[in-house]
């Protein structure tokens, strides 16, 4: 039922929506934000921010006792309000997400240290071609060198053979 933004919205960890997401935990519904003295205290850029949405109900991910993530609904086409049986359905929904979300965030984490080995693989590479190089030169420079110093030896060798004849 049309585009939903999907820029992130960072909320601080004293928020009355994050933190009756997980104290309580059970769906949360706008209705409730918009209308609950309670949640007063929501900044009014996360309320609208959170009418923006144009979602009708938000289900808690809790692991270990801590929200780690948000299903969020939108009203249902029908235009009905969500029933209490939906809503235990949905949050039962929202408990079984704990096991593939944190398997999402794994993955996530491996993609970018390979990501990361990938790039220092290719770095290696390089220095590797940087170092073959630099070896041959000083191979080549070893071999020119020596082939210039025999000559020059060659000829003091000469001379001192014949000054050792001489005495």
């Amino acid at each position: 039922m049309g585009q939903i933004p999907r820029q992130k919205r960072l909320f601080p960890n004293t928020s009355p929506f994050l933190l009756e997401l997980t104290h309580r935990h059970e769906p949360l519904l706008q209705y409730e934000i918009d209308f609950n003295h309670d949640y007063r205290p929501i900044k009014h850029e996360v309320h609208s921010w959170l009418a923006e949405l144009a979602m009708e109900l938000y289900i808690p991910i809790q692991s270990a006792g801590q929200l780690t993530g948000i299903i969020a609904l939108g009203p249902k086409s029908s235009g009905h309000i969500y029933q209490a049986n939906e809503l235990e359905a949905v949050q039962l929904l929202g408990d079984q997400t704990v096991a593939p979300l944190a398997n999402a965030r794994l993955y996530s984490e491996v993609e970018q240290q390979n990501e990361k080995v990938r790039l220092l693989n290719e770095d290696l590479v390089s220095q590797n071609e940087r170092l073959e190089i630099m070896d041959k030169v000083k191979s080549d420079f070893i071999t020119i060198a020596s082939h210039e110093l025999r000559t020059p030896l060659t000829q003091v060798k000469g001379y001192a053979d014949i000054l050792g004849v001489m005495n």
